[in-house]
């Protein structure tokens, strides 16, 4: 093993190309398997996974070379480790991980018999053959490697697996092929340039059908979530019309009781009164604060809550209009009491705490809720889902975020003991913001 590392990597038995391959061999891995760096010392960390795995490569490789001969290396330990790397580390849906290790290994062995035999076409001389060895075999190796890591299909949830089993069948044909065709090199990289050719283009195919299924996703998901929202509205207009009405009555509904006081007709009035309490009744359940708007989306969002067992504690203190669009405030309202709803729903502590405040033209909104999915301290507010059907979530925040951004607002995620908090505040300029927990001012509840 040790012989093997010096004939190879000092000495350069077979000049530069050697190294340049295997170092493009292993970024090319970690090009497509590797999941995406978070932090800044997640570089050192990939840094690290490139020397295991060069070392892991250099040893096998040396132990193959001692017992076999050298071509069981490309033919066994190279795709074994793409295959074993995908499977451990790679974060892709299983069956990306299939196709992306099956296509990459086809290219890679396609990359041989390729480059070799443009050095032949080129020059006969071995050192010439070699430096066109060098520049071909890395430029397919990471080439390929870097299409398939920019096409970013992992973040594509819903994919035809006719996709997938046409580029397994294709790339698995290949590498029948290269090995069927081993001894005939001229013909060998004739054949396999074909293939590579219908490879890219079947996983373009691949790539842009993925594309296309989750932007349809996309859009029955905001349709679907604008629906409800629509529908929320048209529930909030029918009762604010139901209470105009009323109070336009009121007057009449005096005249008539007073005439019955007058006329001692008591038993028509309590039976009057008693009707009349009741349709006042059933029209001002709703108000919460007195703003009409938020009222009936709070009362839409609390009965469906308790459908699922989780309690709205609410405390909110806003003026009877906000200089804010009702379809804005809806849909801000409705998919933040979803998401937690959602999340509070699956938990034992099924409370969620809700604080509006209008104070200095700005519409403060703080959302508290338990959550077992996320560890203390700030996170992004693009937040991953766990459901199996995930493609349909995730546009709940992107809804909240465009409506905040509409108005000139800030959003605030976090975690603290256990506790999911979400704060925002929309105002119309550029405004100091003072989270609602923060603030000592008697709320109504």
């Amino acid at each position: 093993m040790w012989d093997y590392f010096i004939s190879h990597y000092i000495e350069l038995r077979f000049g530069i190309a050697f190294p340049l391959t295997e170092s493009a061999f292993i970024l090319g891995i970690l090009l497509i398997f590797a999941p995406p760096m978070k932090k800044k010392t997640d570089f050192l960390w990939r840094a690290a996974e490139f020397l295991v795995l060069w070392l892991v490569l250099v040893m096998g490789a040396g132990l193959l070379e001692t017992y076999f001969i050298w071509t069981i290396k490309t033919y066994v330990l190279m795709p074994l480790l793409i295959v074993v790397y995908a499977i451990f580390r790679s974060k892709l849906s299983w069956d990306l991980r299939a196709v992306c290790a099956v296509l990459y290994c086809a290219v890679f062995l396609s990359s041989l018999p390729m480059s070799s035999t443009l050095g032949r076409v080129f020059d006969d001389l071995m050192a010439t053959r070699t430096v066109i060895t060098a520049v071909v075999q890395p430029v397919m190796i990471l080439g390929i490697a870097t299409y398939i890591r920019l096409c970013k299909v992992g973040n594509y949830t819903t994919v035809p697996k006719y996709c997938s089993v046409l580029i397994l069948l294709i790339s698995g044909v290949h590498i029948f092929a290269h090995v069927m065709l081993e001894n005939s090199m001229d013909i060998q990289a004739l054949v396999e340039t074909g293939f590579i050719v219908i490879e890219v283009a079947a996983f373009h195919l691949y790539y842009s059908i993925s594309k296309m299924y989750d932007e349809k996703i996309k859009l029955q998901a905001m349709y679907m979530k604008r629906e409800k929202e629509n529908y929320v509205m048209e529930i909030a207009h029918s009762e604010i019309e139901k209470l105009k009405e009323l109070r336009h009555d009121m007057k009449n509904h005096y005249a008539f009781m007073s005439y019955l006081l007058e006329e001692g007709k008591t038993e028509e009035l309590k039976e009057y009164f008693r009707q009349y309490a009741t349709e006042l009744y059933d029209v001002l359940e709703f108000s919460i604060c007195g703003n009409y708007t938020i009222d009936y989306i709070l009362d839409f969002e609390i009965k469906r809550a308790k459908t699922r067992g989780v309690e709205i504690d609410y405390k909110i203190l806003v003026p009877p209009k906000l200089p804010f669009d009702d379809e804005d405030l809806c849909s801000l309202l409705t998919n933040v009491l979803d998401n937690a709803i959602e999340a509070a729903s699956s938990l034992k502590d099924k409370k969620i705490e809700l604080r509006l405040e209008w104070k200095n033209d700005v519409l403060l909104v703080h959302c508290i809720n338990a959550t077992d999915r996320f560890e203390d301290g700030v996170i992004s507010s693009h937040l991953p889902t766990s459901k199996h059907n995930r493609e349909m979530h995730g546009y709940g925040m992107k809804i909240i975020r465009s409506v905040v951004k509409k108005y000139n607002g800030a959003l605030k995620i976090e975690v603290r003991d256990g506790k999911f908090h979400l704060s925002l505040f929309l105002g119309q300029g550029k405004t100091e913001y003072v989270p609602v927990e923060s603030r000592n001012e008697e709320v109504c509840a």
